[in-house]
């Protein structure tokens, strides 16, 4: 099984595009809540990036892998990437139903 090349520098670049967007969201909020919603924004960016590198993995490996197990034996697995995706959608779904009760809607056609 041969991985996928992560590349990094466009990966950050990708999470602070969105950490930019998320902050112009959160512009109107006051100070307080703006220090306690950064951090679940930052999660959120890192986690959406990351989510579409294991997609991306899932789709091109397969959800199912077959591998060879300690003994030599041929084995039939759920993908690793499958499962940390499974994980993190969950995580990353509850952040951004956070933040859409503490961020206000705004009047423009801009969606996450």
């Amino acid at each position: 099984m041969q991985g996928i090349v992560i590349d990094i520098p466009d990966k950050e670049i990708k999470i602070k595009r969105l950490v930019e967007k998320y902050e112009q969201m959160c512009s109107t909020l006051d100070e307080n809540k703006k220090k306690v919603v950064k951090k679940l924004y930052t999660e959120a960016a890192f986690m959406e990036v990351t989510l579409e590198e294991l997609q991306a993995r899932i789709n091109k490996e397969g959800a199912i892998i077959e591998t060879t197990n300690g003994n030599g034996f041929p084995v039939i697995l759920e993908n690793p990437a499958q499962k940390s995706y499974n994980t993190m959608i969950r995580n990353y779904n509850t952040i951004i139903k956070t933040l859409a009760e503490i961020i206000p809607v705004a009047d423009t056609d801009d969606e996450l």
